[in-house]
């Protein structure tokens, strides 16, 4: 991420495990916040008090801050429903492990964000997650890229053993809004390989893009 910020000279990255860097008067200098593969619950036994980092994180997206998660970022406070409404969703699983080939299929290929995809999908090997049923779902999320039910490994999520896929639609990444701020989120990211992906690295640049408000983006659920 400090490299993508470096090299565009779009952002500048500050990089901290310190969850005392999202007490308020250290938040506020910043335009965004990446959740960047984070696992759990991040705030817990912070000097400043769980309590007040939390709320100190809503309040910013809240106000008109970005906030940007990747692929773990959704495996972080699952019963903590503010960060889910912020997130978008809540991590349940990954039948399909980091060795694993599926196909994405590109849900809007005109849209902002997706642009450099250049209106195909793309084939990758990664670990990808299911979301809890009462999260990531369309018609609260615009969504951009999902599984491609005619792809590769799609049996791997076949509870029923009947050879399909079990959902209707699976998720990969999306936009939204939070209050005044602006949220995006992909799943991508298990695997080193995913950030040395250029159109991977393209999406991510464009969603961070979004988050900060500088590249304007419909956030409106659309049905899929």
């Amino acid at each position: 991420m400090k490299q993508l910020g470096t090299k565009t000279g779009l952002f500048n990255v500050t990089h901290s495990e310190d969850p005392e860097v999202f007490a308020p008067d250290s938040l506020k200098k910043f335009g965004a916040v990446i959740m960047l593969n984070t696992t759990g619950e991040i705030f817990k036994g912070a000097a400043a008090g769980e309590d007040v980092l939390k709320k100190s994180l809503v309040d910013f997206v809240q106000s008109g801050k970005g906030l940007v998660g990747m692929h773990s970022a959704t495996d972080t406070y699952q019963n903590w429903k503010e960060y889910t409404d912020m997130m978008g969703g809540a991590f349940a699983g990954h039948p399909w492990n980091s060795k694993d080939t599926v196909r994405l299929k590109n849900l809007e290929p005109k849209h902002p964000l997706t642009v450099a995809f250049k209106g195909e999908g793309l084939t990758v090997q990664d670990e990808i997650y299911l979301f809890r049923p009462d999260t990531a779902q369309p018609d609260a999320r615009r969504m951009l890229l999902a599984l491609d039910p005619t792809g590769p490994n799609m049996d791997k999520d076949d509870g029923n053993k009947d050879g399909k896929p079990d959902r209707g639609l699976y998720p990969v990444s999306w936009l939204s809004t939070y209050g005044k701020g602006k949220t995006f989120y992909c799943s991508l990211g298990h695997n080193y390989e995913m950030f040395w992906e250029p159109v991977v690295v393209q999406h991510y640049l464009a969603g961070i893009q979004y988050a900060l408000g500088e590249l304007p983006a419909d956030a409106t659920p659309k049905s899929q």
